[in-house]
């Protein structure tokens, strides 16, 4: 993690995965599951699944802390994928955000 990249590299320092996300600030907070990637800076949050943009959302306080739960046992709409898990963020308001 580098600014507003993510790079990963193998046992031997050879560059396998690179990601730079189009967001302005800074990566902070970084969560990998499976081909999810979770990103949060200082007010964005950023979801990608297999290096792909697939979600966002801009907190009104700075973002604390970013967990990821499972999201089993909820409904889901057609169009989110039932395998990523919930993201929960602790911002400066003193709120839990969950981002379905």
């Amino acid at each position: 993690m580098q600014g507003q990249g993510v790079f990963g590299v193998s046992k031997k320092g050879n560059e396998v995965f690179r990601l730079v996300a189009p967001s302005t600030e800074p990566v902070h907070h970084l969560v990998v599951d499976e081909t999810h990637l979770y990103t949060a800076g200082e007010f964005s949050f950023q979801l990608y699944t297999n290096a792909k943009d697939a979600g966002f959302y801009t907190a009104n306080d700075h973002i604390l802390a970013l967990a990821v739960l499972p999201s089993e046992g909820r409904y889901l709409s057609p169009s989110s994928d039932p395998r990523a898990p919930d993201a929960i963020l602790a911002c400066g308001d003193r709120k839990l955000h969950v981002v379905l």
